[in-house]
């Protein structure tokens, strides 16, 4: 399977998302040099894009929280859970303190249905609460 490799960065400093764009390298490197200077070196805090699209077709980033949807046959309903991307044990999984699935492609190979709503560092301290993260 061929997939895409691409990044995106939370500036913990301006306490921003940086998107992937072609000018993103370049940023990164200026922002290098400007703060290694100060002891506060690791602003930058990376995330791998999964390779996989949610159902509307949105790139999927570690650190996303997601809302995936199935139908859970043996109780007859739709089942909701808002989770976590992390990348852990070589795979994209998807957490929170109840939830567990050891890979994010095999939930959305399973007929499962996901949207990305906000991610890890953007979402408030309530909702990150509310969600189990």
């Amino acid at each position: 399977m061929n997939r895409e490799i691409k990044f995106r960065a939370w500036d913990k400093f301006n306490k921003k998302m940086i998107e992937w764009n072609d000018r993103l390298d370049e940023w990164m490197i200026a922002l290098r040099d400007k703060y290694n200077k100060t002891e506060e070196r690791n602003h930058l805090e990376f995330m791998q894009y999964t390779g996989l699209k949610d159902k509307n077709g949105k790139e999927i980033y570690e650190g996303d929280i997601i809302l995936s949807k199935y139908f859970d046959e043996r109780l007859e309903k739709y089942i909701e859970r808002k989770a976590k991307v992390i990348f852990e044990d070589g795979c994209f999984q998807v957490k929170d303190k109840q939830f567990w699935q050891p890979s994010l492609y095999n939930i959305m190979t399973k007929g499962w249905t996901v949207q990305v709503i906000d991610n890890i560092h953007e979402a408030t301290e309530e909702q990150k609460e509310e969600w189990g993260l």
